[in-house]
């Protein structure tokens, strides 16, 4: 069979970034701010990738869901982490000879505050983000995930720590970026005080469908098939090598997986705005999102330093002139 071969469309690259520009202003009816878990989920919808979000209750992370779900024209699901969930409750159940398919069957997948799930439920929507299969317990058979596919699973922070069950860092590896809600500008809080969401929500215009963005997935994921001697896949490649260095016993930190994910993202990234090639400066902007989360490590602040360190210590190579990617 004749190997397929991917073909750069500056016509293509321009219809995306204009249709996830339509995107962004529908969206923009109902969210106010929150622009960079926007960016995230735009990244993450066209790399086939995943989402994490982080934030206290009412910042409109489940709303965000149930907007790009009218954007997109994709099925939808929401699914609320508990402690008592269970794995048929996300995966489905066998009633006779019929399996009865769950909410992982839909498209957009919402997994809210999944760190008050237990880990076997939140095994039921992990494994799939890798596989693209699930396998129900009561099922002999394996069954495809939906395509496209797309998670974005929410943590929100909270003193009863007894029913909280963090996600260790092999689960948050499955996620392509994590990013954290901000507070918002006075201006911000203002908009949000004299809008009505929910009226707002049904005047949302659908921009794109499931074929659309499986041409596009398609497209970014070609895209990043190019010379690995490519001046910005060696940086980042020298900056994950370099992070190893500066970890001590029982810490780790970005994995081969993570270096691939984040090189579709600044791909994705690259195309998202439009601009000529991939620079260091857009490694330094997207890097904390899509490894932070990532490194094995006893605090936040450890995680930070260890990327810091690496950033500090390896230089980029200036990419040629008119380089692209």
């Amino acid at each position: 069979m004749e190997e397929k071969v991917w073909v750069e469309d500056p016509v293509f690259e321009g219809e995306i970034r204009a249709t996830f520009g339509r995107v962004k202003r529908e969206v923009a009816k109902v969210i106010v701010g929150e622009t960079k878990l926007q960016e995230s989920i735009n990244i993450g919808l066209i790399t086939g990738g995943s989402v994490i979000a982080e934030g206290p209750p009412g910042e409109g992370k489940s709303l965000t869901m149930e907007t790009y779900q009218r954007v997109l024209g994709l099925t939808y699901a929401r699914i609320q982490g508990l402690p008592d969930i269970m794995p048929k409750d996300i995966e489905g159940y066998r009633e006779g000879n019929i399996f009865r398919k769950g909410p992982i069957f839909h498209q957009l997948v919402l997994f809210d505050e999944i760190n008050r799930a237990p880990g076997k439920s939140k095994a039921a929507i992990l494994n799939p983000m890798q596989t693209g299969f699930v396998k129900p317990i009561d099922w002999n058979a394996e069954l495809p995930v939906p395509d496209p596919f797309f998670v974005m699973a929410t943590m929100n922070p909270t003193e009863d720590r007894k029913v909280t069950y963090p996600l260790a860092t092999a689960e948050l590896d499955r996620f392509s970026l994590r990013t954290r809600t901000k507070k918002k500008t006075v201006q911000e809080l203002r908009q949000v005080a004299v809008r009505d969401a929910g009226f707002n929500l049904r005047r949302v215009e659908q921009v794109v469908d499931a074929d659309y963005l499986r041409r596009a997935i398609a497209y970014v994921k070609g895209a990043s098939y190019c010379s690995e001697e490519h001046p910005i896949v060696d940086y980042i490649s020298r900056l994950a090598r370099e992070m190893q260095f500066f970890t001590e016993e029982g810490e780790t930190s970005s994995s081969p997986r993570a270096v691939r994910s984040f090189w579709l993202s600044l791909v994705a990234f690259r195309i998202l705005e439009g601009v000529p090639a991939i620079t260091p400066e857009h490694v330094e902007y997207l890097i904390r999102r899509c490894w932070h989360h990532r490194i094995i490590a006893d605090s936040e602040e450890r995680r930070s330093r260890i990327l810091d360190e690496a950033l500090e210590r390896v230089s980029p190579v200036p990419l040629p002139d008119g380089k692209k990617q």
